[in-house]
């Protein structure tokens, strides 16, 4: 079988070495479903606000707590529980997360007013940030070799695509046909069930897995990268409102992270249990992370956009704005299923490269077909969206956390997974506030979404350029 190298591997080469190395496809589905989960939660509840506000009689902002409560707890504890995956076990830790996860969501689910729901989001979103870096992790160490990572992460590229259409059009059907007499509350009781079989599927399929010996908790840095990494979530998701305030608890965050930076590198140069060695950065995982985060923008933003732009700008029901988000997820099933055939003819780095070229060329596209206001016209351009991600993220994904040793494999998934959430938090925010921005002035609905279109296929290109060429290593 062809060996598929990655354009990240860390000079040392350092293999992976495990006694029994191996991923069942029951224990991949099992793991997936966090992912999924975390990830659809958030799509249906931006679908549910309008009748969650209703019910509530509650104000635009405390319908925006509920959605960046649960964002910012969740980017704010990606790095501190991956490492308590690292100390306590990423089975053990999974199995938390998921079952907490399900808790919150039935807390979610009985909530009798508003700030209930807003504390028992924020509670789901540290849930999640639990079970989520644990994913990546047992991927990177249970598969058996290159091409059983690259089935892996393809998969989890898979979970993250379906998520986002199946958190549409769910929690919109759902709502339209008021299910069970439950309304907007039915959203959230699909999640114990899923949790619940996903922790025996993966308490008996997958091993587990930890550092030995086990390190300790860094404290004061999970409380310094915690509040810098959230604080940085909240100034972009206020960016729209008060540019001052979100200036200014960007620069808070900022200082945050230059001192739990600081620490991270004495701590390193002390061999003292860094929460983020500084040898993750001593190979190129850096311009991984940075490649991710922009494309990520891509995941995130455009399909919000595309959602409100649908509704509210060309009047479409949220049934059939969702069901947009189909022709994405087709083509990225069909991109990373082929994946594997492409990579026998060509090296990742150029499938990564022609992977994000596709994505920038789609989103222009569509950007182009919404300005004719014409909704049918996006489907074919969607494709080549759906296409392009499928081609670029996993395989990203794959070469990133395979260059890494296997002791921190658990803190580049930490890294990585924050990224991610930031790259589509920062990306969201702008686009979305390009959006509304222009269409409270005199612009149309056509070319604001043009605009606002814009920042996700800049952030593609620059996703692109970051990606290092192996021939130059």
């Amino acid at each position: 079988m062809t060996h598929i190298p990655s354009p990240f591997i860390s000079k040392e080469g350092w293999p992976f070495v495990s006694r029994n190395p191996s991923l069942s496809w029951p224990g991949l589905a099992a793991l997936l479903s966090a992912p999924f989960l975390t990830v659809m939660s958030a799509f249906s509840v931006m679908v549910a606000a309008p009748s969650i506000q209703s019910e509530f009689d509650a104000s635009a902002a405390q319908i925006s707590a509920i959605i960046s409560g649960y964002a910012v707890a969740y980017a704010a504890a990606l790095i501190p529980g991956s490492r308590l995956g690292d100390i306590v076990g990423r089975r053990r830790m999974f199995a938390f997360g998921m079952l907490a996860f399900g808790a919150t969501a039935c807390l979610s689910a009985a909530a009798t007013n508003i700030w209930w729901l807003i504390a028992a989001r924020t509670l789901q979103g540290f849930a999640a940030a639990a079970a989520f870096p644990q994913v990546l992790t047992i991927i990177r160490l249970q598969a058996g070799d290159e091409q059983a990572r690259a089935r892996g992460f393809a998969a989890f590229g898979v979970a993250l695509g379906v998520s986002g259409i199946t958190g549409q059009v769910l929690s919109g059907a759902m709502i339209d046909t008021d299910f069970a007499g439950l309304g907007w509350r039915g959203i959230f009781l699909v999640n114990p069930l899923v949790a619940v079989a996903a922790c025996l599927i993966v308490w008996r399929e997958i091993p587990e897995t930890r550092v030995s010996p086990a390190p300790r908790l860094d404290g004061p840095g999970a409380l310094l990268s915690a509040l810098g990494f959230g604080l940085l979530l909240v100034a972009a998701l206020s960016a729209s409102g008060d540019l001052t305030t979100a200036g200014g608890v960007a620069l808070a965050a900022l200082i945050l992270l230059a001192i739990f930076a600081h620490r991270q590198v004495r701590l390193s140069r002390d061999d003292s249990h860094p929460l983020v060695p500084v040898t993750l950065f001593q190979s190129r995982f850096g311009w991984a992370l940075a490649a991710a985060g922009l494309f990520h923008t891509t995941v995130v933003a455009f399909p919000l956009t595309m959602a409100v732009f649908l509704q509210a700008g060309l009047g479409q029901s949220a049934w059939t704005a969702g069901l947009f988000g189909l022709p994405v997820t087709i083509a990225f099933l069909c991109a990373s299923s082929l994946s594997e055939r492409v990579l026998r003819v060509w090296p990742p780095y150029r499938v990564m490269i022609c992977g994000g070229a596709l994505t920038a060329l789609g989103l222009a596209a569509c950007a182009g077909a919404g300005f004719s206001g014409t909704p049918a016209l996006l489907i074919g351009p969607l494709l080549v969206v759906g296409w392009g991600q499928g081609w670029f993220l996993p395989l990203l994904l794959n070469a990133a956390l395979s260059g890494l040793r296997p002791t921190l494999a658990g803190a580049g998934s930490g890294m990585l997974a924050t990224m991610q959430q930031l790259g589509g938090g920062f990306g969201a925010a702008a686009a979305n506030g390009v959006y509304f921005h222009l269409i409270q002035g005199s612009s149309t609905a056509g070319l604001a979404f043009v605009l606002a279109t814009f920042i996700p296929t800049i952030a593609a290109v620059c996703a692109i350029a970051l990606l290092p060429n192996p021939a130059e290593a």
